[in-house]
This record gives C-alpha cells, structure tokens and sequence, in this order.
C-alpha cells in the first residue's frame, strides 16, 4: 500500500532491550525505501460529497485537463478510496500530472517508478522525476531525491548531497527530512557528527508532526546525547511520538511506564503501558509484540495467547520471538 503523507531508557526490570540508543533512525513512515507520496485534497471536496463522487469529480477534472485533479484522482486509485484500488492506473495519473507541471505528482510518480508499484522498477527515473519535484518546489520530492543519493538508488550514492537536500526540505518545514538530517548528524555520515544540531533538528520534525522525530529526540534525553540526560522528559517526546502513530515510541513509553520505578501508580502505570504496547504491536512492531506476550504471560497468565503473539512476531521479523521459551523465561516480576 502506497503511504499518504500529508505530510527507553529503562526497560521493565528483568527485561533484556536496554535503553534505546541515539542512532540513525529509520525513515519515517512512509516505508519501503523511505519515500512519501503527497496527500490528495479530495478530503477538500464539498460538504457531503462521498469519496464515490470526489473520484468521479476529479476524473472528469482531470479529463479536462487539471494537472492536480489528475494527481488527487491517482492518489485515490493508489489508495483504494472511492474507487477500486488500480496501482497502474494511479501511475499513469501521476505521470500525466507531473508531465502537466505539477510537482507533487511527480514525487509520487518517482516513487512507484522506484519501488515498481503498478509497473516495472525502474529507480534512475525515479529519482529524476524526485528531483523533478524538487527543482519544482515540493519540499517532499526534496527529502525523496535525498535518500535516492544517500542510499546509491538510481544515482550514485552521496551522503554529502542528501544532507544538502534533506537541509532545503527541511528549511521548507518537511519534519521527515529534518529527522533524515538529525540522522545524519547523528552518524556523522555526509556532515560532521553533531548531537546538538541532531537534537535541534528531530525537535523540529517532532514540532512538525513526524513521530519518529518525537521519538528520536527521548532517544537523545534518554541518553544525554547532545541534551541534558532525563527519563522525564524523554518519556514526554515518546509520548508525543506514539500519538503522532509512531510504534516504537509507543513500545518505548510503554517500557517507561514498567520501569522499576514507574512515576505512577504501579497499577494505572501497566494498564497503560499495555494499551501501548498493543497498539505497537499491532503496527508491526516486533519488539512491541515480544514485551506484550511476557506481559500477558507473566502478569495475566494468558501463555497460549502470548505464544501466538510471538509467533505472529516472529514471521514479522522479529527474530527474538522465534525462540518463545527463551523469552518467556524473562520473568519482569522477578
């Protein structure tokens, strides 16, 4: 599925993850090469309009000849709304429309020309139709150009280059390609390493909407990487980071909240905490799942629906799960 953009420290005791490390983060969620497509406006569309009718208005705006209805309509293809989900159709509108001069479409035509969605892979156009987006002043075909260049995909790697491209985009208020920048910095790969102008720039993002910048940045207090050393406030970033939909801070707030000395009430503290980790969980995030299950195992006695947890986990990913008995052997009550 084509992503639209609109765009802990201490673990429970007894716990084997340790404090999250302050490291290259990975891109945001827009998954799969880490590209995002911009957002249709069709949520723009008349008051009472159902998506059936914003698809049919946009087709026949499109027809006409509106670059951006054609992009809006290619979206809704990509995504299934209002139409039966058509993934080579929505690139033949993207390409229409990036043709016609519209941007953003042309960031959204570089990206399933580059993860071969509706059609073949095809990454050296990809990252022309990126650029094309950027040089035509879309911050998100910016920040999409970047990685092509920092991951050598269709161009010739160059770290240096995204840094300057993730720079613009995020000079133009792209909190995914602050969080590119900050990671960056924060490996000292293109730039030099520098943990402050990291935490300035996932504070940013955060500031933007990007969870995993809100994430990023309790890593960063959790460690006392470039920012004062402190559970508190790493636990407010994660907090933010989870309601912006970033898993893994939710896994990471959660693992706060059953730390040996949780700030709340032990018990408030855990059915929170177990919310948490069940919405991780159920965005893919295996290490999330693997947390839930000794919790469900050792706190609920619920051992079969924990194993079907890690097992679930397990053909996710997640190698730890693989091995059910050696994580429920981790006792957190111990």
């Amino acid at each position: 599925m084509i992503v639209v953009a609109a765009t802990v420290a201490a673990a429970c005791k007894g716990a084997s993850e340790r404090p999250p490390a302050a490291e290259a983060v990975p891109e945001p969620p827009a998954v799969s090469g880490g590209a995002a497509v911009a957002p249709s406006d069709a949520a723009a569309s008349p008051q009472g309009e159902t998506a059936e009718q914003a698809a049919d208005r946009l087709s026949e705006a499109c027809d006409a000849g509106a670059a951006a209805a054609c992009r809006n309509l290619g979206v809704l293809y990509a995504e299934g709304v209002g139409v039966e989900r058509d993934p080579a159709r929505a690139r033949t509108l993207f390409g229409r429309a990036c043709d016609a001069g519209e941007a953003s479409a042309c960031n959204n035509f570089g990206l399933v020309l580059t993860m071969g969605i509706g059609g073949d892979v095809d990454a050296t156009r990809g990252a022309a139709m990126y650029q094309k987006a950027c040089d035509g002043g879309d911050p998100l075909g910016c920040r999409n150009v970047g990685i092509s260049y920092l991951d050598g995909r269709g161009v010739r790697a160059d770290p240096g280059r995204a840094a300057g491209l993730f720079e613009r985009a995020c000079s133009d208020g792209n909190g995914f390609a602050c969080t590119s920048l900050a990671s960056l910095y924060l490996e000292g790969r293109g730039v030099e390493r520098d943990d402050g102008r990291a935490a300035d720039l996932v504070k940013k993002a955060c500031d933007a909407g990007d969870g995993a910048g809100c994430r990023t940045l309790g890593e960063l207090y959790a460690q006392g990487r470039g920012l004062p050393q402190g559970l508190a406030p790493a636990a407010v970033w994660f907090e933010r980071g989870c309601s912006a939909g970033d898993a893994p801070s939710c896994r990471h707030r959660a693992l706060l909240l059953m730390s040996a000395n949780p700030a709340a009430d032990p018990a408030e503290a855990l059915t929170k905490a177990k919310a948490m980790l069940v919405s991780a969980c159920n965005q893919g995030d295996g290490p999330a799942c693997r947390h839930l299950a000794v919790l469900l195992a050792h706190r609920e006695n619920r051992d079969k629906e924990a194993r079907d947890i890690l097992t679930q986990a397990c053909t996710a990913g997640d190698q730890p799960s693989c091995n059910p008995d050696a994580v429920l052997a981790n006792n957190p009550k111990n």
